[in-house]
Parts: structure tokens; C-alpha cells; sequence
């Protein structure tokens, strides 16, 4: 830590941790975290002096923050929020999938726009960062005046290790296995690329509700061999495993998808949808986006 930083921390009590899970249980952990935060904050505030306040987590346009209201300029974000899926492709996960896609949007869309207390949020900011144009574009106008667009910030901090040309090429793909991520569109892509080709290999790091099926269809298929799907792994083995790849093959509908920055930032060339996050923030000189037709397309 330089001269110039100083880092405080605010946590939770230990029952908290209940709450603490990468669930809906997320929220109510970020709701006692936030509380704890703001009285942490105003503590700061009477007693020291601050020029600005920046509230960066959890990139969210509907959740509000209670940073607005210590009195101080106040900068809110980098803030997204996923499109609504392509019906064609969501019904491919069920009715289940598309009735709680729908129902989140529509809920977060109205807390964004309707909430007394987001609606103070934003009006109390001297800025609003969103991380793309998609998410800048959604909001009024009043909100857009005073909106960039900046990518929250991803990515490795060291340059990467170069990678020792052996013949053999690798993919990669890194996520939850859900349906907005798409991972059975990535393996069903390489299994069809894989098929007769020699020294190819496809690794899925991740773990999720789709992962029964991801291995169903391994197992159904000739080149099946080439994929191997892990469980999450740290960021060491995570970077480790990003390093030795060719390709980060990543056909994700949300709208953020910072991993493909993640990608990017160690020179690894990313495969994606025309959608979303990384629809818009992988250029052209840095990977392939991948027209958003239907399911048989997009692995073709």
C-alpha cells in the first residue's frame, strides 16, 4: 500500500455469513454490508476531510447505495444489468428458466427506474458510470446527461507468462453453468470442431445447474475425450489455465461478462456472442463475435 492509500475495511457479523453465497442470499448480505458500511463511512466523514465518494460494487443499476447521502460529491459505479435473453434460445432451458428470467428482469427494471430510493441515488450523483453503451442507453435522459461508459474494471495485473508451443490447441471457457452463460453452446462448438482432429482439448471451469447436462452431452459424443469440466478454481490455477489456452470460448447473453476481459488482459483471443457485455467490449483485432441467430447457428 502506497503513502497516499490507506484501506479500511468494514465486515459483518459472523451470523451474516449465512447470507454470504453466490445465490438471491447475495442481497441480503449486501443489504447488511451496505448498512455497516454507511455508518463506517459517516464515522470517517465527521472526522476526517474528503473531497469525493465513489461506490463501485455490486455493478448494479437497481440496487442503491446509501454512499449518496454522506453529503459528499458522490460518483455511482461502473453499474450494468443483463438484456433480456432471446426467448428463441431461454426456452431451450425450460419454461422454468424463461418465467424467472422474465419475472428478475422485469422486477429489476422497475426498481431501477420506479424505487424513491435508487431514483435519490441518482439523483444525488455527480456521475454515473455505466459499462456500456446498452446500459447507458436504458436509462432516462436526465440520468444519460450526466452518464459515461467506462468497463468495470477486470483483468490479471501482471504481464502474462508466454505460452510454450507444443502442436496441441485449447480452449477455455470460465462461468457458473447457467443458462445465460450458454455453456452447452460452447461445448456443443468445440465437440463439432473437435470431431477427427487430433490434440485438441476443451476445459470448463465452473460448476452449476447445467453441469449434469454438459457432461451428458461429453459423454454422448466421439471427440468427448477432449473435455474435461472442473469444479471452480482459484485465481492462481484460474489464470494458470487461461495462460495455456489458444482460445476463451465465452457464447455468454449477460451483460457484463468481465471474464473475457480477464481473457483479453493475458493476450488470449476471445470467441463471443454479438450481445451484451462482451458483445460490445471485445474489438474486432481482439476476438470473433458470433451473430445471435439460433441455437444451431451460434454453434455452427
Amino acid at each position: 500500500v502506497g503513502p497516499n492509500l490507506r484501506l479500511e475495511f468494514c465486515s459483518l457479523p459472523r451470523w451474516c455469513r449465512i447470507f454470504d453465497h453466490n445465490d438471491d442470499r447475495q442481497y441480503i448480505f449486501y443489504l447488511f454490508w451496505q448498512l455497516a458500511a454507511y455508518f463506517r463511512a459517516r464515522r470517517l466523514v465527521r472526522s476526517e476531510r474528503f473531497d469525493l465518494v465513489h461506490h463501485l460494487v455490486y455493478v448494479s443499476t437497481w440496487q442503491p447505495t446509501l454512499m449518496a447521502f454522506l453529503g459528499l460529491p458522490f460518483v455511482f459505479g461502473p453499474l450494468g444489468e443483463h438484456a433480456l435473453m432471446p426467448r428463441r434460445l431461454a426456452s431451450r432451458y425450460g419454461w422454468k428458466f424463461v418465467l424467472r428470467e422474465t419475472l428478475e428482469r422485469s422486477v429489476k427494471v422497475c426498481l431501477k427506474l420506479y424505487s424513491p430510493l435508487q431514483r435519490l441515488t441518482y439523483r444525488r450523483a455527480s456521475q454515473v458510470v455505466a459499462i456500456s453503451e446498452i446500459v447507458k442507453s436504458s436509462y432516462p435522459r436526465w440520468i444519460q446527461a450526466k452518464t459515461i461508459v467506462q468497463p468495470a474494471i477486470a483483468g490479471f495485473p501482471d504481464a502474462p507468462a508466454p505460452r510454450t508451443p507444443d502442436g496441441c490447441f485449447r480452449v477455455l471457457f470460465a462461468g457458473r453453468f447457467v443458462g445465460r452463460k450458454a455453456p452447452d453452446l460452447a461445448l456443443r462448438a468445440f465437440l463439432r470442431f473437435a470431431n477427427g482432429k487430433r490434440c485438441v482439448s476443451f476445459i470448463m471451469i465452473g460448476g452449476g445447474p447445467l453441469q449434469g447436462r454438459l457432461e451428458e452431452i461429453r459423454d454422448a459424443h466421439n471427440a468427448g475425450a477432449a473435455v474435461e469440466i472442473i469444479g471452480w478454481s482459484g485465481r492462481a490455477r484460474t489464470r494458470e489455465l487461461m495462460e495455456s489456452c489458444d482460445v476463451f470460448l465465452f457464447p455468454t447473453f449477460e451483460g457484463a461478462g468481465m471474464v473475457a476481459m480477464e481473457a483479453m488482459s493475458l493476450a488470449k483471443p476471445v470467441v463471443c456472442t454479438a450481445f451484451g457485455g462482451p458483445g460490445e467490449f471485445v474489438p474486432d483485432s481482439a476476438g470473433i463475435h458470433v451473430p445471435v441467430t439460433d441455437a444451431a447457428d451460434i454453434v455452427e
